[in-house]
């Protein structure tokens, strides 16, 4: 996901927590200032849902569409709090409301010894329903709910890397 925002009468572009100036090529074509690779963005704003077009000499041209994010309700960010367990990488994540966000407060193993040492994480900003980035780690969350709609687990996944499924912990 990426965020266009206006700041300071100047455009910028946030990617996975950093940001970019961008500077106009054309009236609806930007390139991000200090990218560490060749993209150019094209906004074509004339279609129904409109769409930031992304290309570059080492990527795919692709649409990113414009969306609409995401403002739960502190109801609804609280079903998304609750211990999940991977089975892949062995853990629990505890995952809590703190200051109205929603966290990672603790990441232990099988036998909830606390794991030490870590970064800290920055609060999940919802993106879509159902779904949040941890920005500056490059990281989506992608909630997962069972047939009576109810949180059941969760998909992360970073980069290209395959999305590593959590299990909510009853």
């Amino acid at each position: 996901m990426a965020r266009v925002v206006r700041a300071n009468n100047n455009l910028q572009i946030e990617i996975n927590g950093s940001i970019f100036a961008l500077q106009a090529l054309t009236a609806n074509q930007f390139v991000p200032v200090g990218f560490p690779a060749d993209m150019r963005l094209t906004f074509d704003l004339v279609r129904p849902i409109p769409v930031m077009k992304v290309a570059g000499d080492r990527m795919r041209a692709t649409d990113w569409p414009k969306i609409r994010e995401a403002q739960p309700s502190a109801d609804e960010l609280a079903a998304y709090a609750g211990d999940y367990r991977s089975d892949e990488l062995a853990v629990v994540y505890s995952l809590r409301i703190v200051e109205g966000k929603l966290r990672l407060v603790k990441i232990a193993d099988r036998d909830g010894i606390p794991r030490t040492g870590m970064s800290s994480i920055d609060a999940f900003r919802p993106t879509t329903t159902d779904e949040f980035e941890i920005g500056s780690q490059g990281i989506i969350v992608h909630f997962l709910r069972d047939r009576k709609a109810r949180v059941a687990g969760f998909e992360l996944g970073a980069g290209g890397t395959p999305n590593i499924a959590f299990s909510r912990i009853l």
